[in-house]
């Protein structure tokens, strides 16, 4: 459901992962920057599963 609070908090989580994966980059970190994009990528992973399981639901 859009705007539903688990749907705002997983969009604001992910959006706080971004300056996270830059600020890795900045510092030559690369460490950093691979963990903080392999969580990015995860989670974007799973908020994309999960709306497809709610559309391929609502279809029946």
């Amino acid at each position: 459901m859009a705007g539903s609070p688990s749907r705002s908090h997983r969009s604001l989580a992910e959006a706080r992962q971004l300056p996270q994966i830059y600020e890795a980059i900045a510092r030559q970190d690369s460490d950093a920057a691979r963990a903080a994009m392999r969580l990015h990528l995860t989670n974007s992973r799973e908020r994309l599963r999960h709306a497809h399981e709610e559309a391929e639901a609502q279809r029946g």
